[in-house]
């Protein structure tokens, strides 16, 4: 068995990532019998929740799930049109190699396409639906340069061919 699983550990004010130890550490029972230790603690952005302290001490818990949001770019933006091609493109651009270093406030969907004047219509595309003509895409000028501000422009989406 484990130390770290045998007696509580005195971690009160300690910091662990984004969570700082406020409360006593206490034995909790799994319902198969066996024990484990929590934590009170409060994470950076506010939020209180118990921790096992195992996940502290091992590194395996960073943060409330905050830090995930501040490190995807969207701070909750995720659904909307401008989340949906940040996210998408993010993706793509690591599959295909090239730097991402835009930021969502740099993704603006026009509500007039620049490169043909037709109107873009964010949420056109869904299950069983397809991708609309007049749907956005985040496009870059030049290829190889990635997704970098200043390369990038929201347009209509055609299909090719």
């Amino acid at each position: 068995m484990n130390r770290l699983h045998r007696r509580a550990v005195d971690i009160k004010g300690k910091t662990f990532g984004e969570w700082k130890v406020i409360g006593y550490t206490r034995r909790l029972m799994t319902p198969g019998g066996n024990s484990y230790y929590v934590a009170e603690c409060r994470c950076s952005c506010g939020t209180k929740r118990d921790v096992p302290v195992y996940n502290l001490i091992r590194g395996l818990t960073k943060s409330c799930g905050c830090l995930q949001k501040i490190n995807s770019g969207c701070h909750g933006k995720s659904q909307t049109p401008s989340g949906k091609l940040f996210v998408q493109r993010r993706l793509e651009a690591k599959k295909q190699g090239v730097p991402f270093t835009i930021s969502i406030e740099d993704v603006v969907v026009p509500e007039f396409c620049p490169v043909l004047g037709i109107k873009i219509e964010p949420g056109r595309q869904g299950k069983g639906k397809g991708i609309e003509d007049n749907s956005p895409s985040l496009d870059k000028f030049i290829p190889e340069l990635g997704y970098v501000p200043g390369n990038i422009a929201v347009i209509n989406w055609r299909p090719t061919g």
